[in-house]
């Protein structure tokens, strides 16, 4: 997470968020195993997502996952994008666009 960059999202009551784009996020963060799927919670990040990153223990991964680990690597994330869900939210928010 970069402390220079505080808020990116425009988080509100009546945000529009692509439900499909989310779920697509959520599932390239699963296959990269970011986050897993837990029956009662829903999709979730892993508790070792941060190390598995800076570790470089992710060998593959597809978009928008790989922004992501992109983006960590390089200290590029806001603070309400800094873990897989807040990242797949604003991604489903297309609210990423600083990412560029």
């Amino acid at each position: 997470m970069n402390p220079d960059i505080i808020n990116k999202g425009e988080r509100c009551i009546g945000e529009k968020v692509d439900a499909n784009k989310k779920l697509a996020c959520e599932n390239a963060m699963i296959r990269a195993r970011l986050m897993f799927n837990d029956a009662n919670r829903g999709n979730i990040n892993t508790d070792t997502w941060m190390e598995d990153i800076r570790n470089s223990s992710i060998t593959e991964a597809d978009e928008p996952a790989k922004l992501f680990i992109k983006s960590v690597k390089n200290n590029k994330l806001a603070h309400d994008h800094n873990t897989p869900a807040l990242f797949c939210h604003g991604y489903a928010m297309n609210a990423l666009s600083y990412l560029d």
